[in-house]
């Protein structure tokens, strides 16, 4: 991994590289994100449930308020895939399908935070896919990836909502659309 030292301070930066490690993290976040949103689908649920969920995870960057020892704790507990997976499984052995749905979407937020460069975080900053402090001057990673995250966000929703059909497990506003052409007041 190249690094350089920046003036006047003594810290060296490291800059993000595309390392076969780097490569198939991200690869393994967005095959996660994929089958995350397939599953989800597939289960029927609510484009505006998905929309709105998806980035709660990100709360768990409150934690930063306190300190950065404390907000990476609260960052790594929250984005490790083992709290989704467990969620996931606790769903599937009490058939409770909305913890199912909450689980995916869990894990398409994970997915996205590894396919933007967002690993996890050690106290230093730096998380396990490269990212490390920023040097003044440079845009903030953080509003980068939000950004990146809505975005996101945004061509999933449109991709969805055009997809149209009155087949179970479809957007509620094209239900609600559909019903009413059928059955104007």
């Amino acid at each position: 991994m190249t690094t350089f030292n920046q003036p006047n301070t003594q810290a060296a930066t490291k800059v993000q590289s595309l390392s076969l490690p780097n490569v198939l993290l991200r690869l393994e976040g967005l095959i996660l994100l994929v089958a995350a949103i397939a599953a989800y689908a597939h289960q029927g649920g609510s484009i505006w449930l998905f929309l709105a969920l998806l980035l709660a995870p990100d709360l768990s960057a409150v934690g930063y308020l306190v300190n950065v020892r404390v907000g990476s704790i609260t960052y790594n507990i929250v984005h490790f895939y083992g709290l989704p997976a467990v969620l996931a499984a606790v769903a599937l052995a009490f058939n409770v399908p909305i913890l199912l749905l909450i689980a995916l979407i869990w894990f398409a937020h994970i997915g996205m935070d590894r396919v933007a460069g967002f690993g996890l975080i050690a106290a230093t900053d730096e998380t396990a896919i490269g990212f490390a402090h920023r040097r003044r001057g440079d845009p903030d990673p953080y509003f980068t990836a939000v950004f990146a995250e809505v975005t996101l966000l945004v061509t999933i929703g449109v991709t969805l909502a055009g997809h149209g059909g009155a087949e179970e497990g479809e957007i509620e506003v094209v239900r609600v659309r559909q019903l009413h052409d059928r059955h104007p007041t």
